[in-house]
Parts: structure tokens; C-alpha cells; sequence
């Protein structure tokens, strides 16, 4: 893959496209330099120095509506920013941007589609008479409509998953739980891993990892029109995309040659053997996760089933595994549940709630006995732990086995330790 850094005014933007025949993007992930705040190096031209706030204003909605131009129909805008404060108060330039945006064509404006906060954990220590820490940022995510790129699974971790998942496992998705909108990355204070820092703003390398892997794929074009320090024009590289950054400050590009990129490469070899265990571990949950499902159904409707119907002798079947979401159900009684009983309907709503789908048969004992080969086994389930099986029962002996009605019984085989973390319990030697 390739990148560019080019040093040039973002505000003509369009004429530089032309210029070198760039192609649209992707992804736009960027940060403009704040209001009057901070001068990057001195460069008087640089946006912001020496403007009025309404036409620094007016300047960062320019060149993000040449963005829109010049992105593809499902590209998506990340601007990362914070409010300032100037003579006592606080301008609140993230959603003061989103209003010009909004303002300037109804046809042709950023969508705002979330605000993520992020947590920098870390910050200066500067404060004063009502004015507290700054310790978080605004991440604005915008779009052109709803036929955006957004690839939730490629962020998925299992990080923040409770103890009681196995007691309540249709409340998780199997792919893992997605980021809430309070993201948490420590900034680079000592800038890419050489022990010093250069850019007031630089991008924590998680931060930027996440946004290209939840709204781009491999081979796609990344834009960052005030390039800085060159974080995203780094990751974009590593992980695979063509990475295009603009900044009129030449000095970055250097730096980010000899720092930033190289600190990118490392980070990348680590991450990425983080990345297949994490993609491993996934994989393990959402096969435990599945049998939970499953036994747990099972449990529901046996309950409901005896409750309402006097019905015993009830055995779930997986009937097939590369369909993990298919179940059987036999109800192991000559009479069927009552025509006036509603187990149907609920048997629908634990379908809906459980995602899964479940076949209800109705058959006498000898015939489920039937249904299985030779030295198969059961494995029993109480209803109030579903996530460790009591006993195996072999097959070939059931003609003598005595059925209880207060057990589940399943040819899935299950079993975890109720108080141990769910990583520990994913270690491929649990089921």
C-alpha cells in the first residue's frame, strides 16, 4: 500500500485533488488546529492564527465540505476536537462546526450520526477558578447517509463481560461486545515511543486503529487534511490502506518520516498478535455462548412446560451442528400439551429473545430412543445451572434409565466453573 503526505493549504484542497488526481476516500479521520489557541510553529497562515472565531469557523467548514465532495457515497468524517476556552469562555467549537456544516447545503452536509467522548485518562495538570482538568475530547462521527461503511464486528472485544454471562447469555452478542461511546486511550505525552514529543495533538495509535477498522477495509483511501503529526496517515499504511495526508507545515512530514511511522511499525507487530488472540478468544466465547443459549431455552420451556401442562420427560437435541443456531426440542410424552395452552407463543418469544431457532417435536419415549446411534451420550442440566452438565448418561443403557423430570437433558456437552473470568473459561479445554 502506499501513502502520501503532501505539504499543502487544505483550504484548496479541491485544486490539490486535481493537481495530483487523487482519488476519493474512504475514510476522512482528522483534527483541525484549535482556534487562536495553538500556534503549531509559528506560521501565521496557518488556519486559525489571527482570525475572528466566526471566520475560523467558516474556514473548517469550507474544507470539510470539500471532503464531502470529494469522498465516496459511503464515507464516513471523524472530527476529533475539544472546546476552547478564550478570555474567560468557553467556545463550544465541535457543535459550532457541526451547525455551520449543517448551514451551508442541506444536499450536501455531514450527517451527525454519534459523539463519542474520549477519555484521555491523563492530562495536564492546569486548572483554575472554574475551570477543571481537561481530561476528554469530543469525537464527532459523521456521515453522507445510511449506507455507510461500518464494520461493528472488527471492534468487537471481550473486555467488561460480568461473571453472571453465564447465567444470562442471550443478553451477549457471540461476536463479542461492541465499544460504548466513552472510549478510553492514554494521549502519547512523550510522543511515539523515542521519549519526546513534537506536536501538541498527537493521536494515540488505538484510537486511530479502531475508527479505520470500524469504517474501512483494506485497499481503501484514508484522508486526514490537517495531518500533523501523521498518526493517521501512519496506521492507514500499516494496516493496508492508502493513506493521504495534507498539512502546510513541512517540519511534521519530516518527523513523521523519522518518528511516527516507525513507531506505527512497531506498535502494528505487537497489536497484530493481539489482535488473533483476541480474534481466537471471540471465536471460543461465541461457541460457549451458543450452548448457553441453547441449554438455557431449554430450560425456559421446560419450566413452562411442566408449570402449565403436567408435562415430564423432556430432552433437547442439537440437531445439527454447523448450524448453531438450530435446536430440537422432544417432548418425551404420549400426550401433547393442552390445544388451549399457549407454549407456542412463548416458544416464539424465546425464539426472538434468544435468537435462535427451535423445532418442537412430540414423541413417545421409544421413538426418541430411536433417533440416536450407538454409544452416543446425554448429558444431564439442571435449570439453575446450565452451564455445567451433572451427569453423562450413555445411550445404549436408556432403555433402563430413569427419566427426571426436573433435569434437562441435551446432547450438547457443557462445562464451565461458574467464578472464573470468561477468558480463563475460554482457554479450549472448558467444553
Amino acid at each position: 500500500m502506499a501513502y502520501k503526505y503532501i505539504i499543502y493549504d487544505s483550504r484548496e484542497l479541491g485544486k490539490l485533488y486535481k493537481i495530483k488526481g487523487l482519488g476519493k476516500c474512504d475514510l476522512i479521520i482528522t483534527s483541525p488546529p484549535y482556534y487562536d489557541l495553538k500556534n503549531y510553529a509559528n506560521k501565521k497562515r496557518e488556519l486559525g492564527h489571527h482570525q475572528s472565531y466566526d471566520e475560523f469557523i467558516n474556514e473548517i467548514q469550507g474544507i470539510l465540505s470539500q471532503c464531502y465532495g470529494l469522498s465516496k457515497k459511503n464515507a464516513t468524517l471523524w472530527l476529533i476536537i475539544d472546546t476552547i476556552r478564550k478570555d474567560g469562555t468557553v467556545y463550544t467549537l465541535p457543535f459550532d462546526i457541526q451547525k455551520a456544516l449543517n448551514n451551508s447545503d442541506s444536499k450536501r452536509s455531514w450527517i451527525l450520526k454519534d459523539i463519542i467522548i474520549w477519555d484521555k485518562f491523563k492530562n495536564v495538570p492546569w486548572h483554575s477558578k472554574g475551570r477543571f482538568k481537561n481530561q476528554f475530547e469530543y469525537i464527532l462521527f459523521f456521515a453522507k447517509n445510511d449506507e455507510y461503511k461500518y464494520n461493528i464486528d472488527n471492534i468487537r472485544e471481550l473486555a467488561d463481560y460480568k461473571k453472571w454471562w453465564l447465567t444470562f447469555p442471550e443478553r451477549y452478542n457471540t461476536n463479542g461486545m461492541p465499544p460504548s461511546n466513552i472510549w478510553q486511550f492514554n494521549p502519547p505525552i512523550r510522543g511515539w515511543g523515542n521519549g519526546s514529543q513534537k506536536h501538541f495533538c498527537p493521536f494515540p495509535f488505538p484510537l486511530v486503529e479502531r475508527i479505520i477498522s470500524l469504517c474501512s477495509s483494506k485497499g481503501d483511501i484514508v484522508l486526514d487534511p490537517f495531518a500533523g503529526s501523521g498518526t493517521v496517515l501512519a496506521m492507514a499504511d500499516v494496516m493496508g490502506r492508502n493513506g493521504i495526508g495534507i498539512d502546510i507545515n513541512s517540519e511534521y512530514k519530516k518527523r513523521f518520516t523519522k518518528e511516527v511511522l516507525p513507531g506505527a511499525k512497531r506498535y502494528w507487530v505487537e497489536r497484530t498478535r493481539e489482535l488473533k488472540e483476541i480474534k481466537l478468544n471471540i471465536k471460543r466465547f461465541s461457541q460457549i455462548n451458543a450452548k448457553l443459549r441453547k441449554i438455557k431455552a431449554a430450560a425456559s420451556i421446560l419450566e413452562y412446560l411442566k408449570h402449565k401442562n403436567k408435562i415430564g420427560g423432556f430432552a433437547l437435541v442439537e440437531i445439527n451442528n454447523s448450524r448453531v443456531k438450530d435446536i430440537c426440542f422432544y417432548i418425551l410424552s404420549d400426550s401433547p400439551p393442552s390445544k388451549n395452552d399457549k407454549y407456542k407463543d412463548f416458544v416464539n418469544e424465546i425464539k426472538r429473545v434468544f435468537k435462535i431457532n427451535i423445532l418442537i417435536r412430540q414423541a413417545p419415549l421409544k421413538d426418541f430412543l430411536r433417533h440416536y446411534f450407538k454409544g452416543k451420550y446425554l448429558y444431564s442440566y439442571s435449570p439453575d445451572c446450565i452451564y455445567s452438565y451433572k451427569s453423562r448418561i450413555d445411550l445404549s443403557q436408556l432403555s433402563t434409565f430413569e427419566w427426571s423430570t426436573d433435569l434437562i437433558y441435551s446432547d450438547i456437552k457443557l462445562q464451565l466453573n461458574r467464578y472464573k473470568d470468561i477468558i480463563k473459561n475460554l482457554d479450549g479445554n472448558s467444553t
